[in-house]
C-alpha cells in the first residue's frame, strides 16, 4: 500500500530523537504516553526524565505515596493523569505482578487506560496491530478522508499490520509536525497524493470545530501566612474530589461571586488565627485552565505564633516547599507573597 510505505519511509528519516522513542521498555512508553496527553513534548522531556528516575519501575511506583508522586508531577498539569498512573501502577503489582500485559483489550481493564492509551501502549510496546488515536492523528484521518465519522475505524483500516509501531508513531508525528491544525505544510507532506483534504482543497473545513464552552469564572482570594523566625508558611491539604485532589494550597477562599469572597476570606481566616496586620491584596493575576478562568487576589500577612489547629492546616518550611505538590497557581501565589514579605523587610 503506497500511502504505508511513503508514510513509514518518511517517519524513519524525519522522526524527532525523543528519549522514549529509545526504549521498548512497557513502562516507560506507558509514563510517556500518559504524560503526553494535552501537554506539549518539549514540556514533557524533563518531567518524563525526572519521573523515572523516581520511579525506575512499576513496583517502585506502586510502592510510593501518592504525594510524593504529585510532588514529581507539579508543574505538569491534568493531575488526574497522575493519580490514574499511581493507581494502575498499584493494580499492576498485585494482578500482573508488575509486568504490563501485551494486548491492548487486557490493558483497558486498568484505571487511566482508554481507547488511546491501551492501544499506544501495546502498539509500541508489544507490536500489537491495533491504531492508537490521539488528536493528532484524528486530525490527519478527517482530512485523509474529508470526514469526522468513524475515525477510529478509518484509522484500523489504514494501519501497516506488519510495522504497527512505526505507524502509529508515523501518524501522531504527521499530526504534530506537519498536518497541523491551522496552516498544514502540505507542500511536504509524504502522504498528500492520499489526502482527499488536500485534492479538494478544503483542508481548512476539517476536522469541523467544535462549539467550545465558556470558560466558568471564579475568584480567588488566597492568603499567605508568614511565620518570618522559622521561615515558614501555612499550607492546607486539599480533599479528594475535585481538580487539585489531595494537592497542597495556602489558606483561601474560592467564590463564584466577584464581591463576597474578601469578606468571606477574612472571616475564615479571623477564626482561626491573629494577625500582626490588616490583610491588603499585593497582587491580581489570572490564571487559565481549560474551563476555568481563576481571578486570583493574593494576600500577604505574618502571623505572631506558630500556632494553628491542626484541621486548618500545616506549617511548611519555605526550604521544603518542593516537597509538597503544588499547583501552579499556588506556586505563584508563594512566589509573590515571599517577594513582597522579604522585600518589605529591607
Amino acid at each position: 500500500m503506497r500511502f504505508r510505505k511513503n508514510l513509514r519511509s518518511w517517519y524513519l528519516k524525519n522522526r524527532r530523537i525523543l528519549p522514549w522513542r529509545k526504549t521498548k521498555d512497557p513502562y516507560h512508553i506507558w509514563v510517556s504516553e500518559v504524560m503526553l496527553q494535552q501537554t506539549r513534548v518539549e514540556t514533557v522531556i524533563p518531567y518524563y526524565q525526572k519521573f523515572l528516575q523516581h520511579f525506575p519501575t512499576v513496583k517502585k511506583l506502586a510502592e510510593a505515596k501518592e504525594d510524593q508522586v504529585l510532588a514529581q508531577w507539579q508543574g505538569l498539569g491534568y493531575y488526574r493523569r497522575a493519580r490514574h498512573l499511581h493507581q494502575a501502577a498499584k493494580e499492576l503489582q498485585s494482578t500482573y505482578r508488575g509486568t504490563l500485559p501485551r494486548h491492548s483489550k487486557e490493558l483497558k481493564k486498568l484505571k487511566g487506560f482508554g481507547p488511546y492509551t491501551s492501544a499506544a501502549v501495546a502498539s509500541i510496546a508489544f507490536g500489537e496491530a491495533v491504531a492508537s488515536v490521539d488528536g493528532n492523528v484524528s486530525r490527519v484521518i478527517s482530512r485523509l478522508f474529508t470526514t469526522d465519522k468513524n475515525i477510529e475505524s478509518y484509522a484500523q483500516e489504514i494501519l501497516d499490520p506488519v510495522h504497527p509501531s512505526d505507524f502509529n508513531q508515523a501518524m501522531m508525528e504527521l499530526g504534530a509536525t506537519l498536518c497541523l491544525p491551522k496552516i498544514p505544510k502540505c507542500q511536504v507532506c509524504p502522504v498528500s497524493q492520499d489526502c482527499q483534504a488536500k485534492k479538494q482543497k478544503k483542508w481548512h473545513l476539517y476536522p469541523r470545530k467544535k462549539t467550545k464552552k465558556p470558560s466558568k469564572v471564579l475568584w480567588d482570594h488566597v492568603c499567605f501566612l508568614y511565620h518570618r523566625r522559622s521561615d515558614s508558611f501555612v499550607a492546607r491539604q486539599r480533599g479528594q474530589d475535585d481538580r487539585w485532589a489531595k494537592m497542597w494550597e495556602c489558606p483561601g477562599i474560592e467564590s463564584e461571586t466577584q464581591h463576597t469572597a474578601p469578606l468571606e476570606l477574612k472571616d475564615f481566616l479571623s477564626s482561626h488565627i491573629q494577625f500582626k496586620r490588616e490583610l491588603s491584596p499585593l497582587a491580581i493575576f489570572t490564571h487559565k485552565l481549560t474551563h476555568q478562568d481563576h481571578h486570583v487576589h493574593v494576600y500577604a500577612t505574618e502571623v505572631k505564633k506558630k500556632e494553628i489547629p491542626s484541621s486548618f492546616g500545616q506549617w511548611i518550611a519555605v526550604k521544603e516547599r518542593h516537597n509538597f505538590a503544588m499547583s501552579r497557581l499556588q506556586q505563584k501565589v508563594i512566589y509573590l507573597s515571599l517577594n513582597e514579605l522579604l522585600d518589605s523587610s529591607q
